[in-house]
C-alpha cells in the first residue's frame, strides 16, 4: 500500500477539490489517501469521501517558524511515503519549506497557466521557480503551461478529465417558452467576473424576451450579493436568476441552451467540460488561459477576442448565439465530440504514473540531503523573504499600511471594524 498525502489549501466544493475526489474514487487501491487542508470542516460544501480517508483540518497562516515546524510535525505523524502539492497560489511553497531533511518524494501540482501563477507571486520568478525546483517531479495540465520551466525533465503534464454526464440539453426548443443561458461557478467577482456577465446580458436582454440567464455557485468571498444588488439595480429580476450551489449539475446543464463563461482566468474550467458533456455550446473569452485550451471558436463555442472585461464584446457574441438556433445545434455535437479527447481512464493512469515515479525516489528525494548552500538558498529564497520584501513595495500594500497606520493614530479601530463589517453585509 503507497500512502499518498494530497496537501490543498482548501477543501471545498470546486475544481481542484473535485479532482483529488475522482483521485480517490477511482485510483487502484494500492494508493492510500490522506487530505491535509487549511480549510475547515463544512460537510455540506465539500465533497463526500471514503470513510477511509483521512482529512486534516489545520491552519497555517500566517507561516511563522512555529506554524512551519507545526507542518512539520503534521507531515512526520502522518508519514506519507509521496507529497502531493496541488495549487495555484503562493501556498505551494509550504510544503517545501516544512520537508528540508524528510525522507519523502514531494511532486508540486500547478492548476493554473504559468502567466496566472506568477501573479500571485507578483512576478517575483526567483521564488517562484525556486519552489518549482524544491520539487522532485511537477505536473501540470497541459504541455503549454509547462512553456518557462527552468527544469523540464521533471514536468509530467496529465489532462483534467470530462466525464460524460447522464444529461443531454436540448439546445433548439422551438416551442419553448423560455430559453436558458447556464452559468456555474463559485461567486468570484475578481477570477469568475458573473457580474461582466450580468451586464452582458442586460443589453440584450430586452431584445431577447424569451431568454433567461440563470448563474449557480457557491459564495466563497460574499460575491453572491453583489450579484443579485446588480441584477436590481439593472432591473433584469425578471430575467436573470442567482442561486446557491447546487448538487445536480448535469441536471441544470441539461435545462440549458448555451453556457456562458467568462471568467478572467482558469487553470482548467471543469465545469466547461461537464457542460459540453450535456452539449452545451460554449460562450468564454478567448484570453481565459485553460478553457481556452476546450472550446475551439467556431467549432464548439465562441472564444470573445477582447479585454477580459468587455461587456460589448461578450454580449455580442451572446446575441449571435442566442439568434442563431442552428449554430447551437452544430456546435452543440461537436461539443460532445470533444470530451473524448480528455478520458477519466487517461487522467488516472497518467496521476498512477506520477505516484509510482515519485515513490521510487523515496529516500533519494531533493529535500533530503541539502548542502550548505542549497540550505541557506531554501531559508532566503523559497521561504519567500524576498517575495515579501516586493510585496511590501505593491501599490495594493502601501496604501493599506498607510490607511492602517492612521486609522491607528486616530484610534478609529472601533469605527473601522463597523464600516468593515457594514460592507461585509
Amino acid at each position: 500500500m503507497m500512502n499518498i498525502l494530497i496537501y490543498t489549501k482548501h477543501w471545498r466544493k470546486g475544481g481542484i477539490e473535485k479532482l483529488i475526489a475522482y483521485l480517490i474514487e477511482h485510483s487502484d487501491n494500492r494508493y492510500n489517501f490522506t487530505i491535509l487542508t487549511e480549510d475547515v470542516p463544512d460537510p455540506k460544501n465539500q465533497y463526500e469521501l471514503p470513510i477511509n480517508v483521512r482529512i486534516y483540518f489545520r491552519r497555517y497562516s500566517p507561516f511563522t517558524d512555529k506554524n512551519k515546524n507545526n507542518l512539520r510535525s503534521a507531515i512526520k505523524n502522518i508519514d506519507p511515503d509521496v507529497i502531493v502539492v496541488m495549487g495555484s497560489t503562493r501556498e505551494i511553497y509550504k510544503i517545501s519549506r516544512a520537508s528540508i531533511g524528510l525522507p519523502y518524494p514531494i511532486v508540486i501540482s500547478e492548476h493554473n497557466s504559468n502567466k496566472e501563477i506568477a501573479k500571485n507571486f507578483y512576478n517575483d520568478y526567483d521564488f517562484y521557480n525556486a519552489v518549482r525546483n524544491a520539487a522532485d517531479l511537477n505536473h501540470v495540465i497541459f504541455s503549454s503551461f509547462a512553456e518557462d520551466y527552468p527544469n523540464k525533465d521533471k514536468v509530467r503534464v496529465v489532462t483534467n478529465p470530462i466525464l460524460p454526464l447522464d444529461y443531454r440539453a436540448s439546445v433548439s426548443e422551438p416551442g419553448a417558452t423560455k430559453k436558458k443561458i447556464i452559468h456555474i461557478a463559485r461567486y468570484d467577482l475578481n477570477q469568475k467576473q458573473q457580474d461582466i456577465l450580468v451586464r452582458s446580458f442586460s443589453l440584450i436582454a430586452q431584445k431577447h424576451l424569451d431568454w433567461e440567464l440563470h448563474l449557480y455557485g457557491g459564495d466563497w468571498f460574499g460575491g453572491q450579493q453583489e450579484i443579485k444588488n446588480l441584477v436590481s439595480k439593472l432591473d433584469l429580476s425578471n430575467q436573470v436568476f442567482v442561486h446557491d450551489a447546487i448538487e445536480n449539475v448535469g441536471e441544470v446543464l441539461s435545462t440549458g441552451s448555451i453556457f456562458a463563461f467568462p471568467s478572467a482566468y482558469e487553470g482548467f474550467g471543469l465545469v466547461v467540460g461537464e457542460a459540453m458533456s450535456v452539449g452545451l455550446p460554449v460562450v468564454a473569452f478567448a484570453d481565459c488561459e485553460g478553457v481556452n485550451q476546450i472550446v475551439k471558436n467556431g467549432y464548439n463555442g465562441t472564444l470573445v477576442s477582447s479585454s477580459l472585461r468587455d461587456c460589448d464584446m461578450f454580449s455580442q457574441a451572446l446575441d449571435n448565439l442566442m439568434s442563431d438556433e442552428e449554430k447551437r445545434k452544430e456546435y452543440s455535437i461537436n461539443a460532445l465530440k470533444t470530451i473524448s479527447d480528455f478520458s477519466l481512464e487517461k487522467f488516472i493512469s497518467g496521476w498512477e504514473e506520477i505516484f509510482d515515479e515519485a515513490f521510487s525516489l523515496k529516500g533519494k528525494n531533493k529535500l533530503l540531503n541539502l548542502s550548505d548552500i542549497e540550505q541557506h538558498y531554501m531559508d532566503v529564497v523559497v521561504s519567500g523573504l524576498l517575495f515579501d520584501k516586493i510585496y511590501s513595495r505593491t501599490p495594493k500594500k502601501i496604501i493599506f499600511n498607510k490607511v492602517r497606520s492612521i486609522i491607528h493614530k486616530l484610534r478609529l479601530q472601533k469605527l473601522a471594524r463597523y464600516i468593515y463589517r457594514k460592507f461585509k453585509k
